[in-house]
């Protein structure tokens, strides 16, 4: 918007089970500017189109998952479990915050995983 940046979507090409895949290692925008997240997805699914790739794959908590609406832009959850291990070195710290996943934006650019 007026040439800032409000939203960035990053992604890697992958080959899943076979299947050509584009994983997105994460999307982020500025609170104010979420609405727009379907346009980096209607972006990258014309890139998607055009690298001949099948499937977008993607990783993040139930909560991103459900802020950045991604139901509604054809994304479904399937039955894995990632699990997110902390090591608290700051006795100050409240451990209900901690681990509270709204305080996280956690995404496949957190894992080794792909």
């Amino acid at each position: 918007e007026n040439e800032k940046v409000i939203g960035v979507l990053i992604s890697t090409k992958v080959i899943r089970e076979g299947v050509p895949c584009l994983g997105i290692l994460d999307i982020s925008t500025l609170p104010e500017y979420r609405k727009y997240v379907s346009v980096l997805l209607r972006k990258t699914e014309e890139y998607a189109k055009q690298e001949r790739i099948e499937m977008l794959l993607t990783m993040m908590s139930k909560y991103w998952f459900k802020n950045y609406k991604l139901a509604a832009n054809s994304f479904f959850k399937l039955p894995f479990t990632f699990y997110l291990i902390l090591k608290k070195f700051n006795k100050n710290l409240v451990e209900e915050e901690l681990k509270d996943e709204k305080n996280w934006h956690l995404s496949w650019i957190d894992s080794d995983d792909l």
